[in-house]
């Protein structure tokens, strides 16, 4: 499956989800419309951002993430959720999620005219703040799924301050190792 063909249907399946989480709540139709929306224009503008890897690894993050979300205020509104757990599942959703950006982190490549530090402390950094992704994700997602819901919101913004901490850190790291650009003269 091709990239824009990977957008199309993350955009289709927020627009779909979202028409059934109108149905589901209508007293939320301004927030689910304006989510089917969104996930509209993904589908439609998806050739425009074929070429774009970090573009379609963004939209189909969302996609997930409001995926899950959706399903489970559908779930709640039609009682086959208690409250609860839509909670936990839409707070696993997004542990989830910063797994998966974590794994990506270290795999994005930019240009070396962007490299302002030492490319192997940038590339240690990277991996670093990936296995911070990673490992915080997980354990973001886990406490949503199995700590008391009461302390979930608390214990998960610890977890993401600290994670985000440790991130920043990082790439402090890597920039105190800068590369100076090779200055060009011309002959005298």
């Amino acid at each position: 499956m091709n990239s824009a063909a990977q957008i199309r249907l993350a955009g289709g399946a927020i627009a779909i989800l979202s028409l059934a989480a109108i149905a589901a709540e209508p007293s939320r139709l301004f927030l689910y419309g304006v989510i089917g929306l969104c996930g509209a224009a993904g589908f439609i503008l998806a050739p425009r951002f074929e070429r774009d890897e970090r573009i379609r690894f963004g939209v189909v993050s969302a996609a997930i993430v409001l995926s899950l979300a959706l399903l489970a205020r559908i779930g709640e509104a039609s009682g086959a959720l208690t409250n609860e757990w839509s909670a936990r599942i839409a707070g696993a959703a997004i542990g989830v999620t910063l797994a998966i950006t974590g794994n990506a982190v270290p795999k994005l490549v930019r240009p070396l005219s962007e490299q302002i530090c030492n490319p192997a402390r940038r590339q240690d950094a990277e991996r670093f703040v990936g296995w911070i992704f990673v490992l915080g994700g997980a354990l973001y997602a886990l406490q949503w799924l199995a700590a008391p819901l009461d302390a979930a919101p608390l214990r998960s913004i610890l977890i993401a301050f600290f994670g985000f901490a440790a991130a920043i850190g990082a790439s402090l790291w890597a920039r105190a190792g800068r590369t100076e650009p090779q200055r060009q003269f011309k002959g005298e």
